[in-house]
């Protein structure tokens, strides 16, 4: 299946940064979906988890999610969706802006809907969604200010509804911030309004007006960030801005450069803690939702129920693999709950797999596909893969050649996509190795080689092993003084020369600077 490695394995081709999207927009849904069973205290857990996303690539997608969720929620829960967001507001403040230029611009496209409309349920529900943000400090308090003000231009006793919403819920913070906008609000002349019904005026009166100057604001007191500093919170000014809700970001777009490392680069310096690596549970097990789990031990006698259900799955995959589709192995593997702490555990299935094959090496390049699958849905999957490396390197001696072949050809897979980092090269050591014939280590490192130079070409791999990041790995391969003969009975003998050109070059210029 040479066509697919172009396609699939590229991080920059249309095929693979589609599959990604598709993965994130279920994976956000996923989460999101949680928030309406979850207790307020744990919001914050479901937020380490969507920054675990790739959220600035799929912000459109989050704040659709988010305000899908709410609106069939009711309005007795809002306040939950708006933690969630304050929270992400603080991390990203893009993401903030555009959940709140979406709500008033749904909530604008409602209210000026023709009067027949008799269900206004939406409107009331985007606008008690604004008023939370104020709550929670992402909208600021004079958008609300603005909002009561549009409201009482031409008073009509569904305005007055509105009116009252958004007073009762964040009234504390626009008399804190904006206490002569209130004033204004509560002296207002009737009379100058024009002709409205004496009912109306009624009413304006004991909902509005008393509301503001007796204080009466709502009494729940809902769960806070902290002190509001305002450094995160956004301002638009109703009357001379037009908001563009930007709905182009809901939907694929092909980028030549994939920003998925860049993101996640910043995730690992700037986000990520011991603390949440612990409390994270793998983005595509939604229906464990926010149940506790303990880090699994590997243990032969007690293996958990779920591994049958897994490893029948991946064998299924593998044995039926008739027409190769990328998405729809993803979509499959996404449905699987994997606990928090078994990676090593399907790592090792997958291993498994691998030297069972009795020499069928299609099975070994599906195997390898699958685990790339893994590996894009929860990054968490690298490290065991990476330690295995060493591990089944050193270990070589336990395998007959076929299964130390298979095995070979399983990580060229994952080293050439890039599913793992070639770091992994500094366990090999060609002066310890055995270089008999027969030697199973040696058997390894030459599969790899040639299963690299067959899938990356010559300037390839070249350029990989000289690579300013991977040339260290391998200082003990290519420096030492075994290397020309080893690579010569390959007839490989120029990547030596070669590297060895790199090295010193590298070594100058960092002497130089």
């Amino acid at each position: 299946m040479p066509f697919i490695h172009e396609e699939i394995i590229n991080k920059s081709s249309d095929c693979f940064q589609r599959v990604s999207w598709n993965i994130l927009n279920q994976s956000i849904s996923a989460l999101v979906k949680n928030i309406k069973s979850t207790l307020i205290n744990d919001i914050p857990k479901i937020k380490n988890k969507l920054l675990y996303l790739n959220i600035i690539t799929g912000k459109g997608l989050l704040c659709s999610s988010i305000m899908r969720e709410q609106l069939n929620s009711g309005m007795d829960i809002t306040y939950k969706y708006a933690f969630l967001m304050s929270l992400i507001n603080c991390e990203f403040s893009e993401i903030g802006i555009l959940l709140l230029k979406r709500c008033l611009h749904n909530f604008f496209c409602e209210y000026y809907r023709s009067a027949l409309d008799k269900h206004p349920t939406h409107r009331f529900s985007y606008l008690s969604f604004i008023a939370h943000l104020v709550n929670y400090g992402l909208a600021h308090p004079i958008v609300a200010v603005d909002l009561v003000k549009l409201f009482l231009k031409k008073p009509t006793e569904e305005s007055i509804k509105m009116a009252f919403i958004v007073i009762h819920t964040c009234g504390h913070h626009m008399r804190k911030m904006c206490s002569v906008d209130m004033d204004d609000i509560a002296n207002t002349d009737l009379n100058s309004l024009g002709n409205i019904d004496s009912g109306v005026k009624f009413k304006i009166n004991i909902t509005i007006f008393g509301l503001i100057k007796n204080n009466k604001y709502s009494s729940i007191k809902f769960p806070t960030i902290g002190t509001i500093d305002y450094k995160n919170t956004h301002l638009f000014k109703l009357n001379d801005y037009i908001i563009d809700p930007e709905a182009y970001l809901n939907y694929y777009a092909y980028k030549p450069t994939c920003d998925a490392e860049t993101y996640r680069l910043y995730y690992e310096q700037f986000i990520l803690t011991e603390n949440n690596r612990d409390n994270y549970l793998l983005i595509y097990d939604i229906h464990e939702g926010l149940q506790e789990n303990t880090m699994a031990t590997y243990n032969v006698k007690n293996i958990p129920k779920n591994m049958k259900f897994i490893k029948r799955t991946i064998s299924e995959l593998v044995t039926n693999w008739f027409i190769f589709d990328y998405e729809t192995n993803a979509r499959k593997l996404m449905k699987l709950k994997i606990e928090q702490g078994q990676e090593t555990m399907v790592c090792a299935l997958l291993m498994k797999l691998c030297y069972t094959t009795k020499n069928n090496y299609a099975i070994v390049e599906r195997i390898g596909y699958i685990t790339q699958i893994f590996v894009q849905l929860d990054e968490f999957f690298v490290k065991p893969l990476e330690q295995s490396f060493p591990h089944n390197y050193l270990n070589a001696h336990i395998f007959n050649p076929i299964e130390i072949i298979c095995i070979s050809k399983y990580y060229a897979h994952l080293l050439f996509s890039d599913t793992i980092s070639w770091d992994v090269f500094s366990i090999i050591d060609i002066n310890t190795m055995d270089k008999n014939n027969d030697s199973r280590q040696l058997i390894f490192v030459v599969t790899l080689f040639y299963e690299l130079l067959n899938n990356l070409g010559y300037d390839n791999l070249a350029n990989r092993i000289c690579s300013e990041f991977n040339i260290k790995a391998f200082e003990k391969i290519f420096l030492l003084d075994g290397a020309i003969e080893l690579f010569q009975s390959m007839k490989l003998e120029k990547f030596v020369y070669m590297y060895k050109q790199s090295y010193n070059s590298m070594k100058y210029y960092l002497k130089d600077n």
